[in-house]
């Protein structure tokens, strides 16, 4: 699914990625954490993970949207910009 990733107080996107939603919940834990896996072709003007500790939000094509932390990123073999968000709080 795509996805639109926006620093704060900006109005045009920063990145448009591929995203895939994954959930992880650890055993007897009611609490869980929510990951975004994503990819995309085209590099931003500004890298992402320069910004780690800054909150983005990010809006998927299905309405929903959500702040995300930078977890990891790194560049495929193929090229392409791999990497993991973490939801922080709840999707809006």
């Amino acid at each position: 699914m795509k996805g639109e990733l926006f620093f704060p107080e900006h109005k045009k996107p920063t990145a448009v990625l591929d995203c895939q939603v994954s959930e992880y919940r650890k055993p007897d834990d009611p609490l869980h954490t929510v990951y975004v896996l994503y990819t995309y072709a085209k590099r931003p003007r500004r890298r992402l993970e320069t910004v780690r500790e800054q909150p983005f939000e990010l809006r998927l094509e299905d309405g929903r949207r959500a702040s995300v932390i930078m977890q990891h990123e790194a560049i495929a073999p193929d090229g392409r910009i791999v990497g993991t968000l973490r939801v922080v709080g709840e999707w809006r």
